[in-house]
């Protein structure tokens, strides 16, 4: 970056963030963010290539390849893993944004595989979540840390995915009692609720292939008030407001939701 090149909105110099699901969508649009102010990524998700995809475009910004890990958050051992290199590659941890997230057309009652369904939706969406916040609580403790976890509307408004939307809703109700209980080592923690965003999840779904773009529709796409899906990087901005302890060090406990409008309706 030029010396001429304006500050960013948000400075995260010096400052390590842990990013899960950050190898496509809002993930991915987190790390380039946080990478643009300055900050020291962590890049891990399941599929490999879109890790090595997301580390490339991470080099390239600071000219740094940051550590990366890719793999499944639901396998034993891997948070362990992934915590003990983040720690080995950079020393600390200051900010963990818990964007990994699972969505299945199974996610029905009408559905033979519904119940499948649960312990990997859960595991993602909830208990990796919670175990990420509990294994990363001294690391952040030590650093004034920030915690950030994506939720969804759908755990505010319910959808015909009952797993998915109890998962989010739990989610955003731990993010509450993580602010109450971490509050007390000096660490915040603060959810973002997206609504319907242009992002690869979509294709698990069966939503077409157009809603991986701004101007795809689907039915929710409808009744937002703006009529257009959200970006991935208007989301990660969100993301940083709520990461950054000079912009929002008296933020806590808060469900920011980031919409369009469409919890309007």
């Amino acid at each position: 970056m030029s010396s001429s090149t304006a500050k960013p909105v948000f400075d995260f110099t010096g400052k390590v963030i842990l990013i899960t699901g950050s190898s496509s969508g809002i993930g991915a649009a987190c790390a380039r963010k946080f990478a643009q102010a300055g900050g020291k990524v962590v890049i891990t998700g399941y599929e490999t290539d879109d890790v090595i995809s997301v580390v490339a475009e991470i080099e390239q910004i600071t000219g740094v390849k940051p550590f990366s890990k890719a793999g499944n958050l639901l396998e034993e051992g891997f948070i362990e893993s992934l915590i003990e290199g983040t720690i080995k590659a950079y020393g600390q941890i200051d900010v963990l944004v818990n964007n990994a997230g699972w969505i299945s057309a199974e996610d029905s009652f009408e559905s033979e595989a519904f119940i499948e369904q649960y312990d990997k939706i859960m595991g993602l969406n909830l208990r990796s979540a919670l175990k990420l916040m509990y294994a990363c609580k001294e690391h952040l403790g030590a650093t004034k840390g920030a915690i950030v976890n994506t939720a969804s509307v759908c755990g505010l408004n319910p959808l015909e995915k009952p797993i998915y939307c109890a998962s989010k809703a739990a989610l955003i109700m731990a993010t509450q009692c993580a602010a109450l209980q971490l509050g007390k080592l000096g660490i915040r923690a603060n959810c973002v609720s997206p609504g319907p965003i242009a992002t690869p999840i979509g294709r698990y779904v069966g939503q077409p292939e157009m809603m991986l773009f701004d101007d795809g529709r689907c039915p929710e796409t409808e009744l937002t008030i703006l009529k257009r899906n959200g970006r991935p990087e208007e989301v990660a901005s969100v993301v940083l407001f709520l990461a950054c302890n000079e912009a929002s060090g008296y933020v806590t406990g808060v469900n920011y939701v980031v919409d369009g409008g469409y919890m309007c309706h």
